[in-house]
């Protein structure tokens, strides 16, 4: 009997340090960025890497490199290392979908990010930001210096750069427009063009062919920070004072953008929270792990950044 009950006990000692070696294992969480040579990206990567100490995960830090091919193997190796959780900003959502449902069929919650719901709604969950008030911000920013400039001109003319391969970001262009619209006082808003412009050579260039036709464009909203300092380069090569005549607006608070909200060319941006964007993120699927519930959406706070609070956002 004396023999049994140390075996028995021995069993219990066994499974009990088993039991917490599972409780005090971290988990292994892999993330996926569009591509880190995008600065939001790059930025985004890291957060994640920097939350991992502070919720004791493990991080399994990807770069998709703007290949779907390769997003794809990326998210198969995760399904292969039995991660504890995907977090992915995918090449292409429905050309990944496939991929990504087989790790979820497979005990893997995925979070999306970039895309809202109305986009992608098959996913364990999305997080991420509100297009709506991404380009809200950005085009109150705009119709704040219309209302001191122009306030007293039947119409203002403004050109949009967008992104219109990717509906999020038509929203976020809508919201902008419809923002200078709602608080704008007095003039009309004539949109004189709505163009893809996500890099600075794209928004110089369309600038510069809109200024052809209407030389009398100062505004631009741009679903980007790159775009709208490709516009100050227009403006400012056709020999227009930016910061007397112009209003721009972009969204990310790219570093690149610093500069020019600090001297006056750019109104603002909207910064895009990386660091909160990442421990919501890992916070969702600590907590998917432990009892199965997730927001199916996960919104993430944004600040509009000016030349008065631009210091705060100096990382």
């Amino acid at each position: 009997m004396k023999k049994i009950a140390l075996v028995t006990l021995a069993a219990v000692l066994i499974l009990s340090a088993s039991f917490a070696f599972a409780q005090s294992k971290k988990l292994v969480i892999g993330t996926s960025v569009y591509s880190t040579e995008i600065e939001y990206f790059k930025i985004l990567s890291d957060a994640y890497k920097k939350s991992a100490p502070k919720y004791n995960v493990q991080i399994l830090a990807t770069d998709g490199e703007n290949n779907v091919t390769k997003q794809i193997q990326i998210v198969e190796d995760f399904i292969s290392k039995n991660v504890d959780g995907i977090i992915i900003s995918a090449v292409n959502p429905d050309a990944e979908r496939q991929v990504l449902e087989e790790a979820m069929k497979a005990g893997i919650p995925v979070l999306l990010q970039g895309q809202e719901r109305v986009e992608a709604n098959w996913t364990t969950a999305n997080v991420g930001y509100s297009e709506a008030d991404m380009g809200r911000m950005a085009g109150e920013l705009v119709a704040e210096k219309i209302n001191k400039l122009y306030s007293k001109l039947p119409v203002v003319k403004v050109a949009v750069l967008g992104f219109p391969k990717w509906p999020s970001c038509i929203r976020r262009a809508d919201a902008s427009v419809k923002a200078l619209r709602d608080n704008v006082k007095g003039p009309k808003i004539e949109v004189v063009i709505n163009q893809e412009a996500g890099t600075r050579q794209a928004g110089l260039q369309i600038i510069e062919t809109a200024l052809q036709a209407n030389p009398d464009l100062r505004c631009v909203v741009s679903i980007n920070d790159d775009g709208a300092i490709g516009a100050v380069a227009a403006f400012e090569a056709a020999g227009i004072d930016v910061v007397k005549e112009c209003a721009i607006a972009g969204c990310n608070n790219d570093r690149g953008a610093r500069p020019y909200i600090k001297a006056g060319k750019l109104l603002g941006s909207v910064d895009l929270n990386h660091q909160g964007l990442a421990d919501a993120a890992i916070e969702a699927l600590i907590k998917y792990k432990k009892d199965k519930k997730i927001s199916e959406m996960i919104y993430v706070q944004m600040n509009k950044v000016t030349s008065a609070n631009l210091a705060q956002f100096d990382w």
